[in-house]
């Protein structure tokens, strides 16, 4: 299901335009089409936010002020309200030095895909294209890190009008091989980052649970906010096959042939408990992890973003 290959060098990044011109077209549909998915499930989430708890997506709470005529209701503190009888609506300030880096798992696993509609790796694209379009609509700066067992391309977080072009191509033109070493790589990020970033990590996990547990306290030891995605395809969290099945392990070409229905309720026992261990030794550094499968929706990995995000401040 899958082949290795060694990490290369880091991709250097000319402009968009100039990097168009040298594409082929299959790489350029593509492209177009990670754009439009982005596109259109940012629009939609940003369509119903007013609708939701979550006002002030990259915004901090500063005070109140009186309501005017022109303030739409939705504004108004009704808690507020409660006690005061009068109308005031919340205002908020800016969070102008935010600087968001989406590291995003290119290994060999994530090019799995099983029941789900896509692969790890296409649904980790669209999440990653999709959180950096909504964060560059809020002003954020986003960065780009593409990695397995070494960085593979190293994109630094801008506004710039066009930006959002660079991470689209750097999100396509990378496939899914070799093997994921996060401690190594994510020790030599570090030093990359500015004093105060947000990391966002879009991987399947699939590595020991203590090499995971180290990796990502390398990150936030360095007082970053960290919300991990953890991408699996349902087929691994559950051995539904029927009959005796082969499976071959994408990095390293291990096979095991086993019996589902005779390991299956004793495994995603196991893959159940490693999250919930994950959970715990993260909640000492404050990471904040969101499990998902491929056949979630977009829009609720948003709303998971967005939760994660208020817990952190």
């Amino acid at each position: 299901m899958g082949h290795r290959k060694r990490g290369g060098a880091v991709t250097l990044h000319p402009p968009p335009r100039a990097v168009a011109s040298a594409l082929d077209p299959d790489l350029l549909s593509r492209i177009r089409s990670l754009n439009l998915r982005a596109r259109l499930a940012v629009e939609g989430f940003l369509t119903g936010l007013h609708r939701s708890p979550y006002h002030g997506f990259s915004t901090e709470f500063m005070d109140h002020r009186a309501y005017q005529s022109t303030d739409p209701p939705r504004l108004v503190d009704w808690r507020v309200f409660g006690r005061t009888d009068k109308l005031y609506v919340k205002r908020y300030a800016d969070e102008t030095n935010l600087r968001a880096y989406l590291l995003v798992d290119c290994s060999a696993s994530m090019g799995y895909r099983g029941s789900g509609p896509m692969t790890k790796m296409e649904y980790a694209r669209s999440l990653a294209a999709s959180l950096a379009l909504l964060l560059l609509k809020q002003r954020d700066a986003v960065g780009l890190c593409l990695f397995d067992e070494t960085i593979r391309s190293w994109v630094r977080a801008r506004t710039a009008a066009g930006h959002i072009d660079t991470l689209l191509v750097e999100l396509q033109r990378h496939e899914p091989q070799g093997h994921t070493r996060p401690l190594d790589v994510f020790t030599t990020m570090a030093g990359r980052l500015p004093r105060r970033a947000l990391v966002v990590l879009i991987s399947d996990l699939l590595v020991p649970l203590d090499t995971q547990v180290r990796a990502l306290r390398s990150v936030a030891s360095g007082g970053h906010e960290l919300v991990v995605f953890r991408i699996l395809d349902s087929t691994e969290r559950h051995l539904r096959f029927p009959g005796p099945v082969s499976l071959r392990d994408m990095e390293t070409g291990q096979e095991v042939t086993t019996l589902p229905s005779a390991v299956g309720e004793a495994y995603a026992a196991a893959v159940a408990q490693w999250w919930q261990v994950l959970c715990r030794e993260t909640e000492r550094f404050r990471a904040q992890l969101v499990d998902l499968d491929t056949d979630d929706s977009l829009v609720n990995a948003f709303t998971a973003f967005l939760s994660a995000r208020q817990r952190l401040r």
